[in-house]
């Protein structure tokens, strides 16, 4: 089906509530991420429910996320978040990532990150980790702390072109009074050298189709907020505000369609699509 629609940066701006003038910085960069993560959600419905091919062309990206209204995961979501960049004038381009999440063993390129150059400094940006991995720029520099309200990150140098990004998440305050906080991990690793997005075409592919790929076997949905972040993961979401974790069990088919209507704002007709397969 050919999509004739195109990529209109006024109507991303309008999804992610921003407004211009733009200015060509890392303030802006910010807030283009932290206004992304919070209107544009991380999901994954389209690939689990098997209704839709994942496509990664800008006009494609723009039709399901702006005019639809959808979410997307990372090939998407740092899909369209790069074509917002280059035309309101940022230096950036895709970089080929691995998902790690603690593992020691190398892991194949299954992800899509973002390095932006601005005011001197190179800038790693991940709008599309499904646990909102970064909420601001990271700057692409050996073992400097970074630290931010989500947590402390530092990058390590680990050979031929690639960077580990350690995570340790703030402690999260659980229902039963006890406080949860993970240890340093490597989170994900990031190669500096440019992509283009036919490059993630394959990778692409193989991430949404295979079945043994966690997207085709778990549900989820991630948004950014301005105390925390909610998160859908199978039969459960988590609202974490202000530091404290509250969880609600999905009781019905009813309830789960609402919980994404509600907090993650997929338009009903777009349920009743995912929903009648």
């Amino acid at each position: 089906m050919t999509n004739n629609l195109k990529f209109d940066l006024d109507g991303y701006l309008e999804r992610i509530h921003m407004k211009k003038p733009l200015h060509v910085n890392r303030e802006t960069l910010d807030q283009l991420m932290f206004a992304q993560q919070s209107h544009i959600p991380y999901e994954n419905l389209s690939i689990y429910y098997d209704t839709e091919p994942i496509l990664l062309d800008a006009a494609s990206l723009y039709q399901k996320m702006v005019v639809r209204r959808r979410g997307g995961y990372c090939f998407e979501l740092n899909g369209i978040f790069i074509e917002a960049l280059k035309r309101i004038g940022f230096t950036a381009y895709s970089c080929f990532c691995r998902v790690q999440q603690g593992a020691s063993e190398i892991r194949p390129i299954r992800h899509r990150g973002t390095i932006v150059e601005a005011e001197g400094q190179i800038l790693f940006c991940d709008v599309g980790y499904g646990s909102v991995l970064c909420p601001r720029s990271l700057e692409l520099t050996a073992d400097r702390p970074q630290r931010t309200l989500r947590g402390t990150y530092r990058f390590e140098k680990a050979g031929r072109g690639w960077w580990k990004l350690y995570y340790q998440p703030e402690k999260i305050r659980q229902e039963n009074g006890l406080y949860e906080q993970r240890e340093e991990r490597v989170e994900v690793m990031c190669c500096q050298a440019s992509a283009e997005t036919e490059d993630f075409i394959p990778y692409n592919i193989i991430t949404s189709t295979d079945p043994q790929s966690p997207f085709k076997r778990h549900k989820r949905a991630h948004l950014l907020t301005a105390d925390g972040e909610i998160a859908f993961m199978d039969d459960h979401m988590t609202i974490v505000a202000n530091g404290a974790a509250h969880v609600t069990a999905v009781k019905n088919a009813r309830h789960e369609q609402e919980i994404f209507r509600q907090y993650f704002g997929i338009p009903e007709e777009e349920l009743l699509a995912l929903y009648k397969k």
